[in-house]
């Protein structure tokens, strides 16, 4: 219970509380492996206490808990492992000792609280690359693929995505299990799921060998329709997306059908970004005759 202030917590580990705390959660008694573990995870919400807890062994033990037969124990693992995952110094270390699977397992709850939690969690340790590779082995992706109603699960799940396809080796996998994912949350009316889900088709569309399944879920449609969002950044992604779609010559014409006036609107956008994308959507398309009574 003292382990809920932000004073105390701190001062648990100055005053050498952090060993005993260890010893209790190694116990073979549940009672005390579940206070002790619930300890921890409120002291790993204060980022102070991070470094002495990964050099004492707090997240080995965790991971160790996590995988234990009472639930409840494995979900306040979890969440300590997640309070962890707040210090960007220790993402690394989290994904080396283990750390991922206990975090998917809490984005798979069924709790919205648990879930978020996880995913946000997840979403950080995405941000470092050695990361990815780990998370794809872990089977991330059932966890992403998850529909939501809870504006904070979408948010982090096209974030974590988003984060997850700078991987080039991993593009195609992912859009061949998420691509829905991805098309749904770009249609979200929260700009931040919808800029974030459109960055990750963006990504994952910069390799031809996604396009047609992007073709295949009628992909292409919405992001000819996102591209006229009113919100610039969602503009962008979308813009960002259709260029890299027309490196397919087969599928340039359901976009110069479809969205080239509106390419054209979007290269008098005063946003640069926007205007390269267009600028490179035109000359991509340019020597397919089909384009040129638009043009003209």
């Amino acid at each position: 219970n003292m382990s809920n202030s932000v004073n105390i917590q701190s001062q648990i580990i100055v005053h050498g509380g952090l060993p005993p705390l260890l010893s209790l959660a190694n116990e073979t008694d549940l009672q005390l492996q579940r206070h002790s573990i619930m300890c921890l995870g409120n002291m790993a919400a204060n980022s102070f206490n991070h470094a002495a807890m990964i050099e004492q062994g707090a997240l080995r033990m965790l991971i160790t808990r996590s995988r234990c037969n009472e639930k409840d124990i494995q979900e306040y693992s979890a969440f300590a492992i997640a309070n962890l995952s707040s210090n960007e110094d220790v993402l690394n270390t989290i994904g080396e000792e283990g750390g991922i699977i206990p975090l998917i397992t809490l984005a798979k709850s069924s709790s919205a609280h648990s879930a978020c939690l996880g995913l946000s969690a997840l979403r950080r340790l995405a941000t470092f690359p050695n990361n990815w590779v780990r998370m794809l082995h872990s089977d991330i992706l059932p966890a992403l693929n998850q529909s939501s109603t809870e504006l904070e699960i979408q948010r982090e799940t096209a974030a974590c995505l988003c984060n997850l396809t700078m991987d080039v080796s991993s593009r195609i996998d992912i859009a061949n299990a998420c691509i829905r994912q991805m098309i749904c949350l770009s249609q979200s009316g929260d700009e931040d799921a919808a800029r974030h889900s459109l960055g990750a088709l963006a990504n994952i569309t910069e390799e031809v060998e996604t396009h047609k399944i992007l073709k295949s879920v009628g992909g292409i449609t919405v992001l000819l329709q996102l591209i006229k969002h009113e919100k610039i950044d969602v503009h962008r992604e979308a813009s960002r997306a259709i260029s890299n779609v027309l490196s397919s010559i087969d599928l340039q014409a359901e976009i110069i059908v479809g969205g080239l006036a509106t390419l054209l609107h979007l290269g008098a956008s005063e946003d640069p970004e926007c205007q390269y994308n267009a600028a490179l959507s035109f000359r991509k398309v340019s020597p397919n005759l089909q384009s040129h009574a638009i043009f003209f």
